[in-house]
């Protein structure tokens, strides 16, 4: 299950620090967008392009950084440690018409980096919603032969815009998300950064374990969640309850604190916060990084 759940977590990090300017020649629009995010202990500056996207989350002790290929389109995502010669996380992406269609992750701790451990499939509703994932747990053998060694197929229903429920078919396991505020969701900001307006990519999670976690019922809605179950079917005695205190700043999230408590273990509580920014950007029209 800890690998399923780094499966899960297909994506993780987030934050940021602006150190070079996103003005463009001419009169160009006013964005807002995270400036800095503390996630899990770790203060994240955000560095973007001229055109606004997110390129580097440059944290105290590592760095997030995500490549596009010339379409603006987010290709891979490097986390790489301080004093590493290499990334120990790799996630590499398949882009569709409507968003990122195929993540395959790959882990120095499993198979290496060019080896990837898991894959997920996106389908979608639309640009901003998605039908469902498939979640798959890879095996690799000496001979370098990839089989799945576990699936699972979960399906997504919304409410509005929010997460209603994710179950999975054959029914296994089901999260819901029972009561959301009116706010922004940082996380979205996140997703409209990597031009990827359905989801951020990173940390999805039933529950927080290991690093890099965010709960999947925030990652896939408009607004933020407070208060959500996550449960094996037919066994209520495996219930994760999460509830979810925040402190706003008119329409934005600065703080959130996620209290997860799963099977009868002691609550786990994970902190993020937020800073924003205004800047100018380019249009998009413009294509190409610098």
């Amino acid at each position: 299950m800890k690998n399923l759940n780094a499966l899960t977590s297909v994506l993780v990090l987030v934050c940021f620090v602006c150190l070079s300017s996103c003005f463009g020649p001419g009169p160009s629009p006013q964005k807002l967008r995270i400036k800095t995010f503390e996630w899990e202990n770790i203060l994240y500056r955000a560095e973007y392009d001229a055109y606004g996207t997110l390129t580097k989350l440059n944290g105290t002790d590592r760095d997030i950084i995500f490549l596009y290929d010339e379409n603006q389109k987010l290709s891979q995502i490097d986390i790489k440690l301080d004093g590493q010669p290499a990334p120990n996380i790799r996630f590499t992406f398949v882009q569709g018409p409507l968003g990122i269609t195929e993540v395959s992750t790959a882990n120095t701790d499993y198979y290496g980096i060019d080896q990837p451990h898991g894959h997920v499939t996106i389908h979608y509703l639309s640009p901003t919603k998605l039908s469902g994932v498939v979640e798959q747990e890879l095996n690799v053998d000496e001979d370098g032969n990839t089989t799945v060694g576990f699936e699972l197929d979960r399906r997504f229903v919304y409410s509005g815009n929010n997460i209603a429920r994710v179950y999975c078919v054959p029914i296994f396991t089901e999260f819901t998300g029972s009561a959301y505020d009116h706010k922004s969701n940082p996380f979205m900001m996140l997703a409209d950064a990597v031009n990827n307006p359905a989801f951020f990519p990173i940390g999805s999670v039933n529950f927080p374990v290991g690093s890099y976690n965010i709960p999947l019922i925030s990652v896939y809605s408009e607004n933020n969640p407070i208060k959500g179950v996550y449960q094996i079917e037919g066994a209520p005695i495996t219930a994760t309850t999460h509830e979810f205190n925040y402190t706003y700043d008119g329409n934005l999230v600065k703080k959130i604190v996620w209290n997860a408590t799963y099977l009868g273990d002691p609550t786990q509580t994970r902190v993020f916060k937020f800073e924003y920014e205004w800047a100018r950007c380019r249009p998009h029209e413009h294509h190409g990084h610098e």
